[in-house]
């Protein structure tokens, strides 16, 4: 299985974005992913991503950082399109980090949940 590290910008946030690619075949063909299939995967997963954003954004005002992840590994995220399957689900971090943009008083944060994303291509 093939693995690439992805960021997308949501608001004024950083998602990090691990993506695994299944191979064609038992031969580990890596060959139909392409870069314009990695752009169609963030479009198909955009409109999750700016939700799950939204939510922990709603979250913070109400001061309930304890609500639940919307995408569990017992519950992922399932979709199809473009010739592809899609699983995915976010997970915590344990760690935290900060990403600081050049401009003065203009912070980018990293967002606390990673976004695990598994593709294989439809037969």
């Amino acid at each position: 299985m093939g693995s690439n590290k992805l960021v997308i910008k949501c608001r004024n946030f950083a998602v990090f974005v691990d993506l695994h690619i299944f191979p064609r075949g038992s031969r580990k063909d890596f060959s139909w992913f392409s870069e314009e299939k990695k752009k169609d995967i963030c479009i198909l997963l955009k409109e999750t991503i700016d939700s799950r954003v939204k939510d922990y954004l709603e979250a913070r005002k109400q001061h309930d950082l304890s609500k639940n992840a919307e995408f569990t590994r017992c519950n992922p995220l399932s979709l199809k399109g473009y010739g592809l399957h899609i699983t995915a689900y976010f997970v915590k971090r344990g760690i935290r980090l900060r990403c600081i943009v050049g401009k003065p008083n203009c912070e980018l944060r990293v967002f606390p949940d990673q976004f695990v994303v598994y593709v294989k291509q439809l037969e």
